[in-house]
Formats: structure tokens, sequence, C-alpha cells
């Protein structure tokens, strides 16, 4: 009975280990500290910049500068010190008004510059795999003019194709939200554009995005398959008790 029961508790344990997609998320807020990897992005990590339909994520525009902040009392992301938008940004602390910008504390602040090209927040898949992305949007300057929204993706580091645009915000529609699963391969990469649709200057926008890895269904089997085996171990070892005592 011991080894049947050791038996099992392998089972579960290899079943848990082959789920390594479980309980992965990625949160561009909470992980934004101000760096930015260099070239399209490591693996498992969030990149910014500047992008449009023909320029490939691996000789993109990205965002590097983390000093003099374009808003005072914040962490950055931006072109060049001092060069204002496009950028991200991330408050050091509380809430606050800088200007006509609502600077908010539980996401990031997202501004395109005057040029074609969208300022860009991507994901880079760590693995090959399903993904589930939740996004926010939301009007932050008091005087909004109009901010596109972009779906966008590169599975190879080539073109960031810029293929569908998937909504907007502006002072009578201050809040988009948007989900959707793919699948990426190791390296590919998926985020939103923002284009400069009104006038950039008050188009501060605040982004909420997030990415949960989504388990492969053989490892939900596995799973499921070491569960069983535990299950029928103490079910056998409660009706060997049973025999014992009646017998």
């Amino acid at each position: 009975m011991k080894k049947l029961t050791v038996a099992a508790v392998s089972a579960l344990a290899c079943a848990f280990s082959a789920a390594p997609a479980a309980a992965v998320s990625y949160d561009a807020f909470a992980s934004f500290a101000g760096t930015a990897p260099q070239g399209a992005g490591t693996n498992g990590s969030f990149i910014y910049g500047e992008a449009n339909a023909a320029t490939p994520f691996s000789a993109g525009v990205f965002f590097t500068a983390n000093t003099n902040c374009f808003i005072d009392g914040s962490t950055c992301l931006q072109l060049a010190p001092n060069h204002d938008v496009p950028g991200v940004t991330k408050s050091t602390a509380t809430s606050f008004q800088y200007g006509t910008v609502n600077v908010p504390d539980d996401r990031l602040l997202a501004h395109p510059g005057n040029s074609s090209n969208q300022t860009f927040l991507a994901f880079v898949a760590p693995t090959a795999g399903s993904y589930t992305l939740n996004a926010i949007f939301n009007v932050q300057d008091i005087h909004p003019t109009g901010v596109g929204i972009n779906l966008i993706e590169t599975t190879d580091g080539a073109l960031p194709l810029i293929f569908q645009p998937i909504g907007s915000i502006d002072g009578a529609n201050p809040t988009f939200s948007y989900t959707t699963t793919v699948l990426l391969v190791q390296g590919g990469a998926i985020g939103f554009g923002l284009d400069n649709g009104g006038n950039y200057t008050n188009d501060s926008t605040g982004v909420q995005f997030s990415v949960n890895a989504v388990p492969e269904p053989a490892a939900w089997a596995l799973l499921i398959a070491g569960f069983g085996v535990t299950g029928a171990a103490l079910r056998r070892r409660r009706s060997a008790r049973t025999t014992f005592v009646t017998a």
C-alpha cells in the first residue's frame, strides 16, 4: 500500500510540474521600473516604443531614456532626456494632477507623439503557448481630443503588424476595455498601439495591461490524471481497512 501511495503522490507531483503556465501572470504597471530591454526585448518582458506598420520590432524605436521625465514625480521611459513625448510614465507615489493631466497611481500613463508612429506597449512571450491579454484604456487629460487604439502583433520579430483598430477613447467615451486570447511562439510579441488621432498634447492615456499564461490542454489532462491516481489509491486504502475490520 505504501508503494501505491508513493506512486500516486509522484504522479500528482509530475502533473503539477507539467503545468508551468498554470499560475503565471504578467502586469505592465507592476513590472515597470523605468528600464527597458534592448532590441525587441527579452522573453517575458514588456517593451515600449514607437512603431508603424513598416517598422520591424527588431529595428524599431524603443524608449530607453529614464532621466528628466517629462512629468515630474514619475518614473519614465522616453526617447531621450527632456524629449517630452512620446513616452510612458508611472507615478512614484500617489495620484496627482500635472497641468491638465491626471497622473494615476494604479496604471501606466502613455502618451503618443506628433508623428505618424504609434506609441506601443507590447508583451514578449517567454515560451510558446496561449496567452490571455486584459487591457483597459482611459482618458487622463481634462481636455481630451481622442486616441485610437490598435492591436499589434509580431510572431518572429519581423513587422509589428498593426492589423486591427480595436477601439478609441475621447471625452464622450473615456474608457475602453479589451480581452483576447492568442497563440504566440517564444519571443513573439503582442500589444497595443496608441495613435495621435486628436491633438497629441492632450492625449495622455491611462493603460492597465496584464497577461495570463493559459495552461496547455495536455498539462491539464496530466494534472487531472494525477488527481485520479491519488483518489484511486485512497479508495483502495479505505476498502482494505473496511475488510480488515469486518473480517
